[in-house]
């Protein structure tokens, strides 16, 4: 087997043939910054419902789990037999809680690509004031 050399991302003899543009240094990308303010807001939003813990869960969310493993249950039972039924009903025991944390994170993205287009819509007319268009 032969031996190739590699090389890292910030190596100068690599780069000096390739492109040094990077789209993640202009265009927002999502990171762990982002997935920990999500679980942190997201655990905000739990304790103010009052779910502390599993119980908890289960005794304040449980007309929505109700509700979510019917219709589960329903779309299960139609779309894939009785598997689907039971397996789709089981899912409805998570659905309030993961509803919330997915409209979290479509909020969270939402305020985070507003603020993006806000910021060149800023730079675009500062841009056409200074030229004088």
């Amino acid at each position: 087997m032969a031996y190739r050399k590699t090389y890292s991302r910030s190596s100068k003899s690599y780069r000096s043939s390739k492109s040094s543009f990077r789209a993640g240094d202009y265009v927002p990308t999502w990171n762990q910054s982002q997935t920990d303010t999500v679980n942190l807001i997201f655990k905000d939003l739990m304790a103010k419902v009052g779910v502390t813990d599993v119980a908890s869960y289960f005794h304040k969310l449980r007309i929505l789990i109700v509700l979510c493993m019917l219709i589960g249950a329903v779309v299960g039972g139609y779309t894939a037999g009785f598997p689907g039924f039971i397996w789709y009903g089981l899912a409805g025991l998570v659905a309030p809680a993961a509803l919330l944390w997915f409209g979290i994170i479509v909020c969270y993205c939402a305020v985070i690509l507003g603020v993006f287009f806000l910021a060149w819509a800023a730079i675009m007319a500062a841009f056409f004031f200074l030229v004088g268009r």
